[in-house]
């Protein structure tokens, strides 16, 4: 937790920084900087609602491995994404997942290269 602590504080740090090194400084610019956050928390609520629904899918379907409905490599293979995505990528997406619900209501997430996981499988040409 102490991690991801440190990183939102150098998020903020870094939105500070860029706020003051491109002159937000007028009224204006502060007001729009203020709409632009508001918005971006509501988007924020809505994709944890998303994310909610998500994982509540997959595991209430047991798609997680060793589940009764365990999606593998031949069920991803005999999808027609039009991409070669994997198993893992996918249960990886749904880790993200699960790790960014548990940040987001004050729990312990547990640390791992989720940004890495979300590029493996949106770099894929949808």
């Amino acid at each position: 937790m102490e991690k991801v602590k440190k990183i939102m504080m150098i998020f903020v740090i870094g939105v500070l920084f860029i706020m003051i090194n491109v002159g937000i400084s007028s009224a204006d610019e502060k007001e729009d900087m203020t709409k632009v956050l508001i918005k971006l928390s509501g988007e924020l609520i809505d994709l944890y609602y998303k994310m909610s629904k998500a994982s509540e899918i997959w595991s209430d379907n047991e798609y997680q491995s060793g589940g009764s409905k365990e999606i593998t490599q031949g069920d991803i293979d005999a999808m027609s994404l039009g991409v070669t995505v994997t198993a893992a990528q996918i249960a990886n997406v749904i880790t993200t997942i699960n790790n960014l619900k548990k940040f987001m209501t004050n729990e312990d997430p547990t640390n791992a290269d989720y940004l890495n996981y979300l590029n493996s499988v949106r770099s894929k040409s949808w």
